[in-house]
């Protein structure tokens, strides 16, 4: 049997030899660098902060998370031609203790797993936080020029903190944090999204790759006119594949390129009416279309920090990673829950 981390291996590769589905994120050892918490905002539930970039977070009370809060008053950027005079970057190229990273990237690999830093906010994320959703998306057309430098400047923004997490972390992989689709759509046309943003991650993953970390991109989206693409630029998993995409139809046009990890609707597994039922026949339905193609991974598509309580509704959860080993026992003889190292992750913030 393969551990949870040779399984997940062998399933990135083109010609890997799997013995089984992966198990959602059971192989992730998910942590933190310490730059993240120079841009990042510190809102927890009923609060209101900035994040480094001077973006006002907010997270309602009964809300799953914090979501940028955009008033005029709070608006960072209302005209992109005006990014130089008005954006800070966090300086994050400073002395910083990683010391803390590094023990916890070392405590995930002795047990097994693979060590992943989350790397949040993308370059079109950040662009909406700083512009708000619509002005990201109209600047696209009325300011290409601008939007361009300012996409490129926050591709060295990342490009700095890639150098960082390598330099003094080294881990076996990424987590990269960019949506850019809706549920049943991308939010920009495929030639504008290969124009603006393409170009930098293929950079940043070629750094990555280059320097042995493997490549996971997070983005719970419609994305199928730009998967071929994103498996050109070196990813080597896009984790978040809503079922709204041709799971099928990429398998085919990727040939192992690729892995997609999701799959499972959220509006299906987690919600407050979902019963266990419902959930383990949408699971397993997931299983038997994609998982004899290879290269694909039933998973929830948001979360990943691998606790027993990762959605939305407290209790899903457990049905549908119980499902998932159901199939793998009856269809490979084996199940992830016999490898010790399974459902063992813990995240600690900005460590």
């Amino acid at each position: 049997m393969l551990s949870v981390k040779e399984n997940f291996l062998e399933t990135i590769k083109p010609n890997g030899k799997p013995d089984r589905l992966v198990n959602c994120y059971e192989f992730m050892g998910l942590l933190f660098a310490p730059a993240t918490g120079l841009e990042h905002h510190s809102a927890g539930p009923g609060q209101t902060a900035k994040d480094g970039f001077g973006v006002t977070w907010k997270w309602g009370l009964g809300q799953p998370a914090a979501a940028p809060w955009h008033t005029p008053e709070t608006l960072v950027l209302d005209d992109i031609t005006k990014w130089r005079e008005t954006v800070v970057f966090p300086k994050i190229d400073v002395p910083l203790d990683y010391g803390p990273s590094v023990a916890k990237k070392e405590g995930y690999e002795a047990a097994g797993l693979l060590s992943t830093v989350l790397l949040p906010a993308g370059i079109f994320e950040r662009m909406h936080m700083l512009l708000g959703f619509e002005g990201a998306l109209v600047s696209i057309m009325e300011e290409p020029e601008a939007f361009g430098e300012l996409a490129a400047a926050l591709g060295d923004f990342k490009m700095t903190h890639a150098r960082l997490i390598v330099e003094n972390i080294k881990p076996e992989a990424v987590l990269i944090h960019d949506d850019w689709g809706l549920k049943t759509n991308l939010f920009m046309p495929p030639d504008l999204w290969r124009e603006f943003l393409m170009p930098h991650y293929a950079r940043l993953n070629k750094y990555f790759k280059d320097n042995g970390v493997v490549t996971i991109h997070h983005a719970d989206s419609f994305m199928e006119p730009i998967a071929v693409d994103m498996s050109e630029i070196d990813t080597d998993c896009w984790q978040g594949v809503l079922p709204q995409n041709d799971i099928g139809k990429m398998q085919r046009e990727l040939a192992g390129r690729m892995a997609l990890m999701g799959g499972l609707d959220a509006a299906i597994v987690d919600t407050e009416e979902a019963d266990e039922a419902t959930i383990r026949a949408h699971v397993r339905d997931a299983c038997v279309r994609f998982g004899p193609a290879g290269h694909f991974i039933p998973s929830y598509t948001y979360g990943g920090y691998a606790t027993k309580n990762d959605l939305i509704y407290p209790g899903k959860q457990v049905f549908i990673e119980d499902e998932i080993n159901k199939y793998n026992k009856e269809t490979y003889g084996v199940a992830s829950s016999d490898d010790p190292a399974w459902g063992t992750c813990e995240l600690t913030p900005f460590n």
